[in-house]
């Protein structure tokens, strides 16, 4: 079982990778998730567009701060030359480790530019972004994609192989096709398949919730990383016991509802440093339904801190939950 990844020259421990995604894995989070133990984060989804055309709103998704290296930051775009020239822009400015190029996000405002899933529908306009990013810049570049559009247009092997050979240095796979929902378990036979046709890195990516599910992700499918998303999400404390069954072969690390409501209160003071109060407890509420997902009667206390209205009542109310409960033994 592989434990540290290798992107051309970026070693990566372990070999566990904080995915992508919207609205969620902002700088605050990856670096939450990064001192838990993620190997490697990448930023939220940045437009080539945007960069193209200086937008504030999209320079700040590419930010990110030394703590949360190494880094990937992911573009989107319909258009080889911009992509190629947004990729560009990113490394001066920016210096990440890794440009990602996405090419499986199904969300419909990002297929109806053309740009994420859509372009598997256009492989050799795909594998032509890919090249002229690859081509423009010194650092790794590597693709996050999925198996197909849907059912009757999976990807064949020649497509990846292409991608090999037009320089991208690792592949991310999502083992479900654009229209499947998440619900719909994830083919881990493709990723399988996948990594015995290519010689460079492949990342599993799909039904992974616990340490448990990397570890078997990565003795199946032979792969070289898990990226983990959903999984995630109000759970950083996954890397931290991922991290554990690599070093010690077993999970020591669990979780009260104490610590969860603990994390949520950390979380909301980081957003401080950069947000007034009124804003952050607009954008905390979808992390709060995710951290207290799991702890003793969650739907009544999730019911009461997404209508809470101001920032104190929401802090008041999950101090109050620390106070109400033992520190019970919680496993993720």
């Amino acid at each position: 079982m592989r434990k540290e990844l290798t992107i051309g020259n970026i070693k990566i421990f372990p070999a566990v990778v904080l995915a992508p995604i919207a609205g969620y894995t902002d700088s605050v989070y990856r670096r939450i998730c990064k001192r838990m133990g993620a190997g490697l984060v990448f930023t939220e989804l940045v437009s080539a567009d945007g960069i193209l055309h200086n937008f504030d709103a999209t320079r700040k998704y590419a930010e990110f701060t030394d703590e949360e290296r190494p880094i990937a930051v992911q573009i989107f775009g319909s258009s080889p030359a911009s992509m190629a020239e947004a990729a560009s822009i990113v490394y001066r400015k920016f210096k990440p480790d890794i440009i990602d190029i996405n090419l499986g996000c199904p969300a419909k405002k990002i297929v109806k530019k053309g740009a994420g899933a859509s372009l598997l529908k256009d492989l050799d306009r795909a594998l032509k972004i890919v090249s002229s990013v690859a081509e423009k810049v010194p650092i790794p570049v590597t693709v996050k994609t999925r198996k197909g559009w849907d059912n009757n247009t999976i990807i064949g092997k020649d497509f990846f192989i292409a991608l090999e050979e037009a320089g991208v240095k690792a592949i991310t796979i999502h083992s479900r096709t654009a229209k499947e929902g998440f619900p719909s378990p994830a083919d881990w036979d493709f990723i399988k398949e996948l990594k015995q046709t290519l010689n460079i890195p492949v990342i599993g990516n799909g039904s992974v919730k616990s340490p448990t599910d990397v570890e078997r992700m990565l003795e199946y499918t032979g792969c070289d990383g898990v990226m983990i998303g959903r999984g995630a999400l109000g759970n950083p404390w996954i890397f931290k016991q991922t991290k554990e069954l690599f070093l010690t072969g077993k999970t020591e690390t669990d979780i009260t509802p104490v610590e969860r409501v603990k994390m949520c209160i950390e979380h909301i003071k980081a957003y401080l440093h950069y947000h007034n109060p009124e804003l952050v407890n607009k954008i905390i509420k979808k992390h709060i339904a995710c951290y207290i997902k799991h702890i003793p009667e969650a739907s009544k206390h999730r019911h009461a801190l997404l209508n809470s209205r101001t920032l104190e009542q929401t802090l008041s109310l999950l101090t109050e939950i620390t106070k109400n409960y033992n520190e019970l033994s919680y496993s993720c």
